[in-house]
C-alpha cells in the first residue's frame, strides 16, 4: 500500500508543472505584467579607473525619455539626444524571462546612443513597477566623449569598461496618473 502512495505522489509532482498537455509551463513574466509606459529615471556610468561616476541622465533633456513595452513583445525607447537635439527613436524586441525582460535593440549603434548593450537584461520588480539593470559593460569611447565632453582629452580605452546602472519606472496607472 505504501508503494501506491509513493507512485501517486510522483504522478502528482510530475504533473504539477504541466499546462494544457503541452509540457511544462514556462516560469516567465507575461507581456500583460510588464507592458506599459516607463520613464527613464536613472542612467549612470562609472568608468573603471580614476574618473568619477557620471550621471548620464542629467545630460539628457528631461521632457522626453521614455520606454514603451508593448504586448506584442516589441519596445520603443525614445529620448532627445543632447548632441543633436533630435528625438532618437530606438526600437527592438524583448524576450520574456523568469525575473524580467531582455531588450534586444536592432543595432549596437542604437543601444550605444544611451551607452546600453545591444542585449539589455532588465529585472522587473512588480511591486515597485520598476525595470532595472546594473552590471559591468563596455561602451563606445566616441559616444562617451559626445555625452561627457570633459572626457575629450582623457587617455581612455575603446571600448571603455565601466559599471552601468539603468532604471525605468512605470509611469501610467489605470487612471493615467503618474506612479512616481
Amino acid at each position: 500500500m505504501c508503494w501506491r502512495s509513493a507512485v501517486a505522489l510522483l504522478v502528482i509532482l510530475g504533473t504539477a508543472g504541466c499546462g494544457g498537455g503541452d509540457g511544462f509551463a514556462p516560469n516567465t513574466i507575461q507581456p500583460e505584467e510588464v507592458a506599459g509606459l516607463y520613464n527613464l529615471t536613472t542612467l549612470t556610468f562609472d568608468p573603471m579607473g580614476s574618473l568619477p561616476n557620471q550621471n548620464i541622465l542629467a545630460r539628457i533633456d528631461t521632457t522626453f525619455r521614455q520606454l514603451v513595452v508593448s504586448l506584442d513583445t516589441t519596445f520603443q525607447l525614445a529620448f532627445i539626444d543632447p548632441t543633436t537635439q533630435k528625438i532618437e527613436p530606438l526600437e527592438g524586441k524583448y524576450v520574456l524571462e523568469a525575473d524580467g525582460i531582455e531588450l534586444v535593440f536592432r543595432t549596437d549603434g542604437d543601444a550605444q546612443l544611451l551607452l546600453l548593450p545591444r542585449r539589455l537584461g532588465l529585472d522587473f520588480d512588480q511591486q515597485a513597477q520598476v525595470l532595472s539593470f546594473g552590471d559591468s559593460v563596455s561602451v563606445s569611447l566616441t559616444r562617451v566623449r559626445q555625452l561627457i565632453p570633459e572626457f575629450q582629452n582623457e587617455p581612455l580605452s575603446d571600448p571603455l569598461p565601466g559599471d552601468l546602472v539603468v532604471v525605468f519606472r512605470r509611469r501610467s496607472t489605470s487612471q493615467g496618473e503618474a506612479r512616481e
